[in-house]
């Protein structure tokens, strides 16, 4: 059993959080069925470090970081000896997307199966996982499900086959059973909000991100069912959870449909491994984020917190008091509970840097 753990991050790299023990809820396994050579942590405290792979450590001079580069690195993170005070004592990473993409970011995903060779094999992927589980890191996988890449197949057969249609058809003549993956995307033929042109037709695709990332259609089933396929496949591979990517985007304006994709995700998750850990980017204020604590998701980044003009931030420079700190603590608490007495707080969370900019570091 993978053991289920606590992961947050502060600012810019690294994490430092804190958990709650929640009725109901196990005491998490010890990952020294991974491999582990030194005593695993029996509590929800872990201190997480997010890796922005492309720019951490190039391993083979070609100017981009990459997966051998972290695994050369893993001594800086942690060492594996609790004794030593060379390290920064980091139990948990969290890797932004590795999969096959068109970027450097890689938020445009392109295969969800494999690994960008930019980055390396999956062999190597795998062995860097074996080497954080020997000195107790967990592992947490990137998940982009809020769109693909305009490269990825799903999406080019998808559009190869609407260039099939007669000149006048229109949504209701989409036949998935033709083209599946017609159904994963949103066309369309009037120009909505967020849509775009598919060049050379007079269809349009929902794309609220960027033209190249279309935005995929979570209420199709077979598309839910692939998304929970790839999520097991990772799981197989020894990820011990998953970070989601703008879940305030499935769909858009609309956190009841947002909600009801989070709870079939981490019910098909938790189904096949109930100790993997999920924490969901809602970008939006505490009082709807919290509401997304009744899907069952483990965690949210508690953005209230975090960043410079968070209430971390504003107990530290003395603009709020530490009672107001405690209370503002104590009334988030009862909030979440509201919704999910099993969740687990993020003390702390990074307000990550958007897709289209370079990271900060």
């Amino acid at each position: 059993m993978k053991a289920k753990r606590l992961l947050a991050v502060t600012l810019c790299t690294a994490i430092a959080l804190t958990g709650c023990s929640s009725t109901g809820m196990s005491t998490p396994k010890s990952i020294l069925s991974k491999g582990n050579t030194q005593s695993a942590i029996d509590d929800y405290y872990r201190t997480n470090y997010e890796i922005f792979v492309y720019s951490f450590y190039d391993s083979d001079g070609d100017g981009i970081g990459d997966l051998n580069g972290i695994r050369e690195k893993l001594d800086y993170l942690n060492d594996g000896n609790p004794k030593t005070d060379s390290d920064l004592g980091v139990n948990g990473i969290w890797l932004t997307p590795v999969c096959p993409s068109t970027t450097y970011h890689k938020y445009d995903v392109t295969d969800y199966c494999d690994i960008d060779p930019e980055f390396g094999t999956m062999e190597d992927y795998e062995t860097l996982v074996e080497e954080c589980h020997k000195r107790g890191i967990s592992v947490t996988f990137d998940f982009v499900m809020n769109h693909t890449s305009s490269k990825h197949p799903w999406f080019t057969q998808a559009v190869d086959y609407l260039k099939t249609l007669p000149e006048e058809a229109t949504e209701a003549d989409i036949d998935t059973t033709a083209c599946p993956y017609a159904g994963y995307y949103n066309f369309s033929k009037e120009a909505k909000d967020g849509y775009v042109n598919l060049p050379g037709t007079s269809w349009y695709y929902e794309a609220r991100f960027w033209s190249e990332m279309p935005d995929t259609n979570l209420d199709n089933p077979a598309l839910q069912k692939e998304f929970i396929e790839i999520a097991k496949f990772w799981l197989d591979k020894g990820v011990d959870g998953f970070r989601l990517d703008a879940v305030t985007s499935y769909y858009t304006g609309n956190p009841e449909k947002n909600i009801e994709a989070l709870t079939w995700l981490n019910d098909g998750i938790k189904d096949y491994d109930g100790n993997a850990y999920i924490v969901g980017e809602a970008w939006t204020s505490q009082s709807e984020y919290a509401s997304y604590y009744a899907s069952g998701v483990d965690s949210f980044f508690d953005f209230a917190f975090a960043d410079k003009d968070g209430i971390v931030a504003k107990c530290a420079k003395g603009q709020i008091s530490a009672a107001s700190f405690a209370q503002a603590l104590e009334k988030e608490e009862a909030l979440y509970a509201s919704y999910n007495k099993g969740y687990i707080k993020l003390t702390e969370a990074q307000v990550t840097t958007p897709a289209t900019m370079l990271p900060i570091w």
